[in-house]
């Protein structure tokens, strides 16, 4: 980078994740949560300071734009605590408990069919973290041929195409 350059990278942000407790979005795609403050530390084991930050909160799960250049600088960043994280795994706690209350009552109301919509990576989170299984869900529909007669990971949830006509139950 030269001395006058503009370093820019984007990445999620770590607040909106813990804000909108968007757990689901945390596994091998997306290992990597910044915070200002990590971000301003890793900079500055290069020689660089964070000159600005954009906030991009219409992307998934919000992420940041920072712009930083050589030398020192201060970006008074906010301090986590560790309430935030306790609050945040209370939060990821009781979301499972009324989702799981919500999907006992429909099922044990009659309810004869239960589909998922979406065979992704943070639906397969969830429905683990959740305990989200055959019990609760008949299956999931999803419209990439490579994930048809597949199963969701660790739930064992059929996967099955949308006009595979069994959905009409």
């Amino acid at each position: 980078l030269k001395d006058d350059g503009v370093f820019i990278f984007e990445t999620y942000y770590l607040n909106n994740l813990i804000q909108d407790l968007q757990y689901d979005s945390i596994y091998h795609e997306h290992c990597c949560y910044f915070s200002i403050i990590s971000a301003e530390k890793l900079l500055k084991r290069f020689g660089m300071y964070i000159d600005d930050i954009k906030l991009i909160p219409e992307f998934r799960s919000g992420c940041f734009r920072i712009y930083a250049k050589k030398g020192e600088g201060t970006t008074n960043p906010c301090y986590y605590t560790s309430d935030l994280f306790e609050n945040f795994a209370d939060g990821m706690k009781k979301q499972r408990f009324d989702l799981m209350t919500l999907l006992g009552k429909l099922k044990m109301g009659g309810r004869k069919t239960i589909i998922g919509y979406g065979a992704t990576g943070r639906a397969t989170i969830m429905m683990n973290y959740c305990g989200i299984d055959g019990k609760f869900l008949d299956y999931v529909v999803d419209d990439t041929p490579e994930k048809q007669g597949l199963y969701m990971p660790g739930v064992h949830v059929p996967i099955r195409a949308w006009d595979d006509g069994k959905y009409d139950e």
